[in-house]
Parts: C-alpha cells; structure tokens; sequence
C-alpha cells in the first residue's frame, strides 16, 4: 500500500471517528431533553460510523430501555426491550469491564423475565449483577442493585454477604430496602453488622453512626441512640450538622431527660441556619413528651439571639397554642402578631379558630384580609368563599372560589366541588355540572363526584345523561345501595 493510499485511508477513518462522536454528542442532548426516539435513531448513525465503540451501544441500549418504560404497549415495550437486551450485551461485549454496562444489561434481563416465554432471563441476571460487581466490589450502586434483585429472589438471603458490604458502603440503603415486603429482622441484623463495621471507616463512618442511632430509636433503644447520636457528634467536630442534635434531643425526650434535652435543642437551634423552622420541627416532639413548657422556653431562648424569631415570637408561639389545642391563647398570640406586623399566615390561623367557633363574621374579615395580603395565594380565597358560604352568600362565595381556582397551582378538585355546590345553591344546574366535571378529571375515583353530576342532569331533565353518571359512580361503589335506588329512579323518569 502506498503512503498516499494510507493517509487517504486514515484520512477517512479519523472523518467517519469524528462523524460518529458528533451525532453521539447530539444524542446526548437528546437524551437529556427525554426525547429517547430521537436520541436512539443519532446513536444509531454513531454506530453506522463507528462500530467498535461499546459506549454507543451501551447509549443506544439505554435510549431503547427508556422508550421501553414509556411504551404503554405490552408487546412494542418487549420489543424495544429485547433491542435493548442486544445492545447492552454487545457494549458488555467490546469492554467486559464496564461495570455500568452489566448492571443495566442486568435490569434489562430481570424486566425482561417478566414477560411471557422470557422467564430464563432472570438467572440471567443474577449473573450480570454480580459481573458488574467484579469490576467494581465496593460500588454502592451495584450492590444495592444485587442486594434488591436477592430480596426478591426464592432465596432472599442470598443477599447477606452483598448486604453487609452494601451498609458499610451505602447506609442510607436502609430506609429504601426496609420497605421490601422480604424484609426480615434477620437480613436487618446484618445490615446492623455491616454498619457496626462501617463505623470504622472514614469515608461512611459517620453516616453509618448515624443510621445505627435511628435504628436503635425505631426499637426504642434511646440509650444506644443517645450513645451512636454522641459518637457521631464527637468525631464531627465543627463539621457537626443542627440535625445531630436535633436527633439526640428527640432521644433525651423519650428517655425522658428533659434537661438534656433542652440543652441539645438549643445547640441545634445555635447551629441552624433557619432557626423558625428548627422550632417547628421540635414543637411535635415537645407535644407528644408532654413538654410543651419546654418548647416555649426554647421559643423565648431563641428570640434572646435570633432578630428573626424575636420579631415573629407571638407568631411562633399561636403556632405552638394552635397545635396544642390552646384555641384562646393562640388567638391571643395572633392577634398580638396581626398588631404587630400583619401577615397573611396569621390572618389564616385567625379564620381557622373563627370557623371552629362558627363566628363567621370574623372569618370573613380575617379570610379577606388574608387575600388583600397575599393576593395570588388559593387558599385565602378558598378560605374567604367558605366563610361567606356559611352565611349563605353564595354569589359573593362563587367569585371567591373562582379567584382559588384561578390562582390554583397545581389545580384542586376541592375547589371544583365547591364551586359547583354553589352554582347548585344558585340553581345554576348546567354550572355546577360544569364545575363537577372539572373536579371528576382531577380526581376520577371519586364517585360522589359522578353522583352529584347525575343529580344535576336529573335537575335540567337530561335522564339519559343522569343514568350514565349514576352507572359510572355505581362501577366504583357497587355496593352503594342509594345508588342503585336513584338509578332506578332515573331510568323509570326516562320512560
């Protein structure tokens, strides 16, 4: 071959190199803009120029994979799944040491397995995960996968060696896998084990503390929970986080040790960067130990060195009266907070209390002014047509739950069904069935929904509508006798 035949050949392959890593490039963006069809057919033109890159295949078998999960189709899920299979095998086949290429070649096959006549892939599987962890043994991603694929495997406790490792390299896997319905106290006596060891190592010994301290709470061991919870902090140091202690005042309660525990609520609140919401997360805790008084102390504390709790302590403390179920004090409190600077949060505690107390004429003043200062905010509104709706101003309620249903995000089918028990206290039939049905797509399995729109068809004459409804609300309450009894009604005014 010549010089010039070489450089010529070389020329081109280096051109087809460049073409095949542009439209790789491209399908990227692709892929993460969602759109996998196009990032699957960009790939394909890769693979047309470049043949023997296993990155492209293992590309392109996730874009078919993720096509796969959005195809309601059950035989075009299959096979776009099985297309999938083939490419993740081919990227396994060019680079056998391309751990992620064998773990998803490992999901692939145990999707796969489901389907009829492909049931072998799952033995499959198993041997590709644990190819995946042969290239890497300590990957948190790998073993959680291996650990999750034993769990619901014949065998579940196939997975005790994984499982141990996996604690140590991953704690955090415990609040996913404890949720497995192959969950045992032994496989979780493992994880323990494997936390226990964990501890020792730098990377995740802290985090492996910290799971040991929640472990132990959820058996009410709160002596070991107080003894990791210190542990974690000491080896902290100044790295140590607000929720550390958060966590060790919470076990001082329970214990109970209330001095203690106060101590560490205030570190925690001396740490935090938002100190309001750190008091709200303790208020639960405080009321369930019967130590409501230490809640307000700490509140009061707080204000000593945070301008911020300081200006908006009477607000903090309604809350605090509110939850406790101190109705007069709270009102006291948020009356102070409205006097002192008004928002619109407090004004909504003010219609709460008023609605309990059935004063709707101060539930209308409070819920009005609550819109006033915050505008776009649905609930206010939402709150103000429930007082007038009390009072049976049912023109004045239907504007109001038109401005929550305009300023609804995401939309709410609450607002809906209200809005259309207006329109129907208004005798605005054709209205309230409008409203209904915007309330029934929102949230379709609720038959009471269906069932006032066929009462409202019943009222305009429209018997054959009426009927429809009332046998959609019956498939979904088939038991409801009243149902039947009003259908039969409807069908005989239908004659």
């Amino acid at each position: 071959m010549s010089i010039l035949s070489f450089f010529l050949i070389a020329s081109y392959r280096i051109y087809q190199l460049g073409i095949a890593d542009i439209y790789a490039s491209i399908a990227e963006k692709k892929f993460e803009a969602k759109d996998y069809a196009a990032a699957g057919l960009y790939l394909s033109r890769s693979i047309l120029h470049n043949d023997d890159n296993p990155e492209y295949y293992h590309l392109q078998a996730q874009s078919l994979y993720a096509q796969a999960r959005e195809t309601p189709d059950f035989s075009g899920a299959q096979g776009l799944l099985r297309r999938a299979l083939e490419h993740f095998q081919k990227a396994v086949e060019l680079n056998p040491n391309e751990g992620n290429a064998w773990h998803d070649l490992a999901q692939a096959c145990w999707w796969l397995s489901r389907f009829p006549g492909y049931e072998g892939e799952y033995q499959n599987a198993e041997s590709h995960f644990l190819k995946a962890l042969e290239t890497d043994p300590n990957n948190g991603k790998f073993l959680f996968a291996t650990v999750n694929y034993y769990l619901f495997s014949p065998k579940p406790e196939d997975c005790l060696l994984y499982l141990r490792r996996l604690a140590m390299i991953y704690p955090n896997a415990y609040h996913y896998l404890k949720g497995n319905p192959n969950w045992t106290d032994s496989l979780r006596d493992s994880f323990k084990d494997g936390l226990k060891m964990g501890t020792e190592t730098s990377l995740t010994g802290r985090q492996a503390l910290s799971m040991l301290g929640f472990m132990a709470s959820e058996e009410k061991d709160w002596d070991s929970a107080i003894a990791y919870t210190e542990e974690l902090i000491t080896r902290s140091g100044a790295d140590i986080s607000s929720d550390s202690y958060l966590n060790l005042g919470r076990y001082f309660l329970e214990r109970p040790d209330e001095p203690r525990a106060r101590t560490a609520f205030l570190q925690a609140l001396k740490l935090s960067k938002t100190r309001e919401q750190t008091l709200h997360s303790i208020l639960s805790p405080c009321i369930q130990a019967n130590a409501f008084d230490l809640y307000l102390d700490l509140c009061r504390e707080t204000a000593t060195f945070d301008a911020a709790v300081r200006n908006r302590l009477p607000l903090i403390l309604g809350r605090a009266y509110f939850q406790g179920n101190d109705m007069e004090k709270a009102q006291s409190y948020f009356q102070q907070s409205v006097q002192t600077k008004e928002t619109a949060e407090a004004r909504r505690y003010l219609v709460e209390i008023a609605f309990r107390k059935n004063d709707w004429d101060a539930a209308e003043i409070h819920s009005q002014r609550a819109t006033i200062l915050e505008p776009k905010n649905s609930h206010n509104y939402f709150l103000f047509a429930r007082s007038l709706e009390a009072q049976n101003k049912y023109k004045s309620a239907l504007e109001a739950i038109s401005e929550a249903i305009r300023h609804a995000r995401p939309p709410q089918d609450g607002y809906y069904t209200m809005q259309g028990s207006l329109c129907w206290a208004l005798r605005d039939y054709n209205g309230a069935i409008e409203a209904w049905k915007a309330a029934h797509q929102l949230a379709p399995q609720n038959a009471t929904t269906l069932r006032r729109i066929a009462e409202a068809y019943r009222m305009i004459h429209d018997f054959s509508r009426a009927e429809q409804y009332y046998l959609a609300a019956i498939e979904l309450v088939p038991q409801d006798k009243t149902l039947h009894t009003e259908l039969e009604t409807v069908r005989k005014q239908n004659q």
